[in-house]
């Protein structure tokens, strides 16, 4: 058993590149992962309209202020040309009377989100049991890293064997 392990080990050391390559690929899907987790924050872009510079009200006020919607304030409704290339996810016109009409094409969840965002500002925490975790991300990373070295390793290990 030591012998097939000091063989083992024998030819693990001609191949030191393919190695440091994999766990140096590994090491950089860690930190990879973890870096844009902490950092990566999605905001939505909600065009907010209200029409003939009408006052705003506290809660309007307040939901402009939101942290975790990019607001833009608009006297008029854009084209819906503009929600289907994504520049806004919905927009919201701020009514008269102080009632809410929001135009989106995204799903339920999102309108219910914005929904409470108007209804509640100040208290308004978006659910975040949906979004990736740390740990999804680095199985993520390494995955691809994993991929990158099946497709490309053997193909330059022919190539380094064959020039020397």
């Amino acid at each position: 058993m030591l012998a097939i392990l000091k063989n083992d080990w024998k030819r693990l050391m001609e191949e030191k590149l393919y190695l440091f390559v994999s766990i140096g690929l590994t090491i950089c899907a860690v930190i990879l992962a973890i870096t844009l987790t902490n950092t990566i924050e999605t905001k939505g872009n909600i065009a907010l309209v209200l029409p003939d510079h009408q006052p705003m009200t506290t809660s309007v006020s307040q939901f402009s202020e939101c942290r975790y919607f990019n607001i833009s304030i608009l006297e008029t409704a854009p084209p819906k040309s503009e929600l289907i290339q994504n520049r806004y996810d919905a927009v919201v016109t701020v009514n008269e009377d102080g009632s809410y009409t929001l135009e989106t094409i995204k799903n339920n969840e999102i309108k219910e989100m914005i929904y409470a965002a108007l209804e509640n500002p100040v208290a308004f925490v978006p659910d975040l049991n949906s979004e990736r975790k740390i740990g999804t991300n680095i199985i993520g990373y390494m995955m691809m890293f994993l991929l990158m070295q099946g497709v490309c390793m053997p193909g330059c290990l022919q190539k380094i064997r064959k020039t020397t």
